[in-house]
């Protein structure tokens, strides 16, 4: 899963292995591995990799929160050839340059570090990932939750951006479960400063911006929202448009989702980067290497098996 194509794969069987394999039969072999990854995941079917040792003890300053399930999603686009590409919509309205790979990854813990963050050890996260729709991480994350106490456990979070898809999900088989939605606060930080950047006055943005920043982060969305008004005034935030309008309006739509002071308070996560990282290890450390141009179908198959990797497991068999 390292080298850079099938054909260095093919090189180095013959070269290191003496085993003669056409570059088909090593794609075959990968796309069936991916197949009976994501039916182990679904089915139970694995087993603990490696002997893992007992964890160190908890850091001085942690405490106890119980048992606690967090559940993330993202994608992650993966440079694809133009045969995967053509006719794709891409963000900008142009075609598509590459093709996106859903990442999902749940966590267990039962402590938090003295500033309220969440200490996960080995063996705590599963990672997982599909080249399909919605429909197939929505329903591989709710088996899996499921595997690791949901309906069990009280405190189950669900985190994650706002992309609609991400939203669909937790609307349509979380949220009836009583999982708490979160806004990742890295993410709503970015449409902050869009605002920001049309209310400010020449030369303070970057201080306004770490104020409002540590505001949201210690009070929450809705305060945040206040503060702006009082600050710049209602005539002004009013008179938003473009981006930045849609970025207040984005803010204000989920300042729900966004009530950090007590996701702090009582150690839950605030951000997604267990989710972002996973996207870098499973896909973009593998697959946007220099020049690297994919098939969809091979990249989308090596991603469920580094998650395997990651996630300390291998299929029984």
């Amino acid at each position: 899963m390292r080298l850079g194509s099938y054909a260095e794969a093919r090189e180095s069987l013959a070269r290191g292995q003496a085993v003669e394999l056409s570059e088909s039969s090593i794609r075959a072999i990968v796309g069936e591995a991916a197949d009976t990854t994501l039916r182990a995941w679904t089915e139970g079917t694995l087993q603990v990799a490696r002997l893992v040792l007992p964890n160190a003890r908890f850091p001085q300053g942690a405490r106890e929160v119980g048992p606690t399930l967090a559940l993330f999603a993202d994608g992650i686009g993966a440079p694809c050839v133009r045969v995967d590409t053509e006719g794709v919509r891409g963000r900008d309205g142009g075609e598509a340059a590459t093709r996106e790979i859903k990442i999902g990854a749940i966590a267990r813990y039962t402590h938090v570090d003295r500033n309220g963050r969440p200490i996960l050890r080995r063996g705590d996260i599963w990672y997982f990932a599909t080249g399909g729709d919605r429909g197939q991480l929505q329903e591989l994350l709710l088996r899996l939750a499921r595997r690791r106490g949901l309906g069990r456990i009280r405190r189950v979070q669900y985190m994650g951006d706002g992309a609609t898809w991400i939203q669909k999900i937790w609307e349509e088989v979380f949220a009836p479960c009583g999982v708490r939605r979160s806004l990742d606060i890295i993410h709503a930080c970015s449409y902050l400063h869009c605002i920001l950047e049309a209310l400010c006055a020449p030369g303070c943005l970057e201080a306004d911006y770490k104020r409002f920043r540590r505001r949201l982060k210690t009070w929450g969305g809705e305060s945040l929202l206040r503060g702006l008004a009082e600050r710049y005034g209602p005539d002004a935030v009013r008179g938003l448009s473009g981006e930045a309008l849609g970025a207040w309006n984005y803010l204000e739509e989920r300042a729900w989702m966004m009530d950090y002071r007590q996701l702090r308070r009582e150690g839950y996560f605030i951000g997604s980067g267990l989710i972002e990282s996973a996207c870098k290890m499973l896909v973009a450390a593998r697959c946007k290497l220099a020049g690297m141009h994919w098939r969809h179908r091979n990249a989308a198959a090596l991603a469920p098996l580094r998650g395997i990797l990651r996630s300390n497991f291998l299929i029984a068999v």
